[in-house]
């Protein structure tokens, strides 16, 4: 989980400075962590995965709360607060769970993934009161 995180910072640090290419292999990096997360995390509450896929909501659902987690969790690890870090690294977690069960494909990840990340920008220059137009 916190490879993913670094690999989801670098790609956001990268875009932030206008390097494309950076953010293009950091995203690469991204779902490769995304699936190592898949294969290396088991659940093993009882029926937490039928649970889970009776609940409504979508693959940019997901998306757009693993993304808005993962924010949350590296602004808890650069104010070195352990506590919200791990609380929000789970978040993310279950947002990628998530993901990797409402996504019918990589593609639609991927296009959910910067869905999400366009949403959480104007989200935030909203929060800033600034224009995004």
């Amino acid at each position: 989980m916190v490879y993913f995180a670094q690999a989801k910072w670098t790609v956001r640090v990268s875009a932030q400075q206008g390097n494309w290419y950076g953010a293009l292999m950091g995203m690469s990096n991204v779902f490769k962590q995304m699936n190592a997360v898949k294969k290396n995390c088991q659940l093993v509450q009882k029926g937490y995965r039928h649970r889970m896929m009776a609940t409504q909501y979508t693959c940019q659902d997901a998306a757009l709360y693993m993304e808005s987690n993962a924010v949350g969790m590296a602004m808890a690890g650069k104010r070195s607060n352990g506590e919200k870090f791990f609380y929000y690294a789970a978040q993310t977690y279950a947002g990628a769970l998530g993901m990797s069960q409402k996504c019918r494909n990589m593609k639609e990840a991927f296009n959910a993934f910067t869905r999400a990340e366009v949403l959480l920008a104007k989200k935030l220059i909203q929060r800033r009161r600034g224009n995004f137009q």
